[in-house]
């Protein structure tokens, strides 16, 4: 069965290397005899939400994110009907900020408006390997490296229980709504989340009707790495 991923505007959105979590969710599709398909969109044309099985939008410069979310624009009452539907997307940093309704640069900035939140820029940035203790998830490592702030009434991806070099601005981090992790976390994220891997593959399993045996992927290594960073952070 094909599974497709779709990485949007991934020469301008991948200041982090976010492309990892794209790499990673191709390769545990093949370990779960899947065929993935890597679509990486350059024109909004050619995006395809009914087809898309995985959606990531990386993080960019402030001028990257401005010229981003211009591209995007004619596409985010698509973007919203799909999201309300059940896309799998992970939104990290300009991605998790685009998705709101607005953020402050020397003006206010209108955004995509997928979801009821604003971003605020900070004077200090915020800088360091983070540990969130997540509800929804086991503990979730990253690293934070940003200049913003983003509140909201939705629901957290997690709760900050450890940091390093770096005061962080709130105590509560990124955000989830259906399919949707958005988060300001790199990593790259999901390298060393298992957990939240399983989450997007759940969520294909479920609209597809199929079963994935997760005991077909060895994380062995992910699992002794995770060990190795929470003694090192907690």
């Amino acid at each position: 069965m094909e599974y497709h991923i779709y990485y949007i505007l991934n020469d301008l959105l991948n200041l982090y290397s976010d492309s990892g979590n794209v790499k990673i969710m191709e390769a545990y599709a093949k370990e779960l005899d899947l065929e993935p398909i890597v679509h990486y969109i350059d024109d909004i044309k050619d995006i395809d939400f009914k087809k898309a099985d995985f959606m990531m939008i990386g993080g960019g410069n402030d001028n990257q994110t401005l010229q981003a979310v211009e591209i995007l624009k004619p596409i985010k009452k698509e973007l919203k009907e799909a999201v309300e539907n059940g896309l799998s997307l992970l939104a990290i940093n300009s991605g998790y900020e685009m998705l709101g309704q607005s953020s402050t640069y020397e003006d206010k900035v209108e955004m995509l408006g997928v979801f009821d939140y604003e971003t605020i820029k900070l004077e200090e940035r915020v800088v360091g390997n983070t540990v969130l203790d997540s509800d929804s998830f086991d503990l979730i490592i990253g690293f934070s490296n940003h200049a913003n702030q983003i509140k909201h009434s939705g629901v957290y991806l997690g709760k900050v229980i450890a940091k390093q070099e770096d005061t962080l601005s709130s105590t509560k981090e990124g955000f989830i709504y259906k399919n949707v992790i958005a988060t300001n976390l790199h990593g790259p994220l999901l390298v060393k989340n298992p957990d939240l891997v399983k989450f997007f593959f759940n969520n294909f399993a479920q609209q597809k009707e199929i079963e994935l045996s997760f005991d077909k992927i060895d994380f062995t290594f992910e699992n002794k790495a995770r060990d190795v960073l929470l003694k090192r952070f907690i």
